[in-house]
């Protein structure tokens, strides 16, 4: 979670107001969550566009499981006068045809398949699902005509909170208004650079100074200084960023006083770390498998993009001898090929889409070697590597080679695998699994593990503690979603959860821990998409 450095919400306006106040009467105000007054709200743009469509349902669900508060989006309307959800006024079809939105009625426009994916959503579709999510909606009015039907529909409907803007100043003179009749929602006028946005608000009467300098130069964010901020607090305005990705830029920026950020990783806002009293490490299994297709490159950065500390894959040899990362022998299920991984060597492989079965919009995504996983981990990533059919030694040396042995660990559904791993020498950190054994001193003597993994379903988890005396590293694997599940482990204080929910998993740790995050209603696991997976 960001919050704010102590020096930030002490920005004072000439009047002795602090930043910090004029946040707190705006959320106030509006009903927007109170912990914009700490730390800004997380704005996934037009959902979360680094992992998805932009724009589509699937965008925004992302964004919900990723854990914005809030979504930007783009309104425009039908043919028929129907407010959609789109950035551009044609998008391109599965077919490879543009559609221009406004040649066509809303009902026909839901039902195209876009070529990356999704379908273009009618703005209800988005409302219903912001209520369900219990995420706030940031929308962009994109033409003059879409914002009273936009805002009529937001009006009607229970969505937690929103706001609505525009660059077209004279519609976000229409926005406000409107205000008269519909005081619920702030209106925002967008900011290109170079414009003054102290003109813009005084010209149109927005309350909401969005400032869209991403562009600016390679630090955007020291353009906000504390003479703006303070500025913008002495003519009660409310200041919303763009969106942003670079690290180093969104911290500093997350340090500012300001309501909001856009971004299009809202994972990069609402990092995991652990609380003292509970200090435990996530494994995520085959990297964040429920957002991105599995073993993938996007599906590790990912989740250490969202401070996971570890990731699970999966290490099948090729034809030519090379390490790659897919969990199955056949190719059938994770690709677009066939026929066995065995067959093919990595360069053929790497022709293959990993991504498309998943979603077309991870249809550039390839089947990648295990080096290219540890460049993905950065200077402090860890990797669990399941080593499948690979010769042991192999793929520890490719482990040693890379500098990577003492940040990975390892293991193998074959004993005959496994017994070679413990072998090759006591600085290869392996684990085993508690239900292959009757006791874990077996276990110890047996193959001399680091780790035991416990299965959260099938073993006795009141032993954790017998493990950790014994010098080993306990391990609870849970590959479920249910919340009551996962604050019965957290408690438990395992050095490690292996998962495939981390969404589930952030808001039981949350609760647990006592951190103060809002309530974010998960997605179920049967909303989750269809794509098939294998359990083993």
């Amino acid at each position: 979670m960001g919050h704010r450095t102590d020096e930030a919400p002490g920005v004072r306006s000439e009047r002795g107001v602090p930043v910090k106040a004029s946040i707190e009467a705006f959320v106030s105000r509006y009903g927007w969550p109170a912990h914009a007054a700490q730390r800004p709200l997380s704005i996934g743009h037009r959902g979360a566009c680094a992992h998805a469509h932009e724009n589509t349902i699937a965008a925004f669900r992302v964004a919900a499981r990723l854990g914005a508060d809030m979504w930007e989006l783009d309104a425009r309307l039908s043919r028929d006068g129907v407010a959609v959800v789109s950035h551009d006024d044609a998008v391109l079809g599965a077919d490879g045809r543009r559609i221009v939105l406004a040649e066509h009625d809303a009902v026909d426009i839901a039902r195209m398949p876009l070529k990356r994916g999704g379908h273009v959503p009618l703005l209800q579709d988005v409302i219903d699902l912001a209520i369900e999510t219990n995420c706030g909606l940031y929308v962009e009015v994109k033409e003059r005509a879409a914002a009273r039907p936009a805002l009529a529909l937001l009006a009607k409907s229970a969505v937690p909170f929103a706001g609505l803007g525009s660059f077209d100043h004279d519609t976000v003179r229409d926005l406000v208004a409107a205000k008269g009749a519909e005081p619920r929602f702030p209106v925002s006028v967008l900011v290109r650079n170079g414009e003054d946005p102290f003109a813009a608000a005084a010209a149109t009467g927005a309350e909401i100074i969005h400032l869209c300098w991403e562009r600016a130069s390679d630090d955007p964010d020291r353009l906000i200084t504390p003479e703006f901020l303070a500025r913008a607090a002495r003519e009660n305005l409310i200041v919303v960023t763009w969106h942003e990705e670079r690290r180093s830029v969104l911290q500093r920026l997350m340090a500012m006083p300001v309501a909001g950020i856009c971004t299009d990783k809202p994972e990069m806002m609402n990092r995991y770390r652990p609380h003292p009293d509970y200090p435990i490490d996530i494994v995520c299994h085959r990297g964040m498998n429920a957002v991105a297709p599995e073993n993938t490159l996007h599906a590790a950065r990912l989740c250490f993009d969202q401070g996971f500390q570890v990731v699970e894959l999966d290490v099948r040899h090729t034809s030519d001898g090379a390490l790659a990362v897919i969990h199955d022998a056949i190719l059938d299920r994770t690709t677009d090929g066939s026929g066995f991984v065995a067959a093919r060597t990595i360069a053929e492989l790497r022709l293959l889409s990993a991504g498309m079965w998943f979603d077309p919009f991870f249809a550039d995504e390839r089947v990648m070697p295990l080096a290219a996983f540890f460049q993905a981990a950065g200077a402090d990533g860890r990797l669990y590597v399941e080593v499948k059919d690979t010769d042991p030694a192999v793929t520890v040396t490719a482990a040693e080679r890379a500098g990577f042995l003492p940040r990975v660990f390892f293991w193998s559904p074959d004993p005959t695998r496994l017994g070679k791993l413990r072998g090759l020498s006591d600085d290869v950190a392996i684990m085993v699994e508690r239900g292959s054994f009757s006791s874990i001193m077996e276990a110890v003597d047996a193959l001399r593990p680091n780790i035991i993994q416990y299965d959260a379903e099938h073993d006795d988890l009141g032993e954790i503690e017998t493990c950790r005396e014994a010098g080993l590293v306990p391990m609870i694997k849970y590959f479920g979603s249910d919340p009551a599940i996962f604050e019965r482990i957290i408690r438990l204080r395992p050095a490690l959860i292996n998962l495939d929910r981390p969404d589930v998993f952030l808001a039981a740790y949350w609760i647990v821990t006592g951190q103060g995050r809002p309530d974010r209603q998960t997605i179920a696991g049967d909303q989750l998409p269809s794509q098939g997976r294998s359990k083993a």
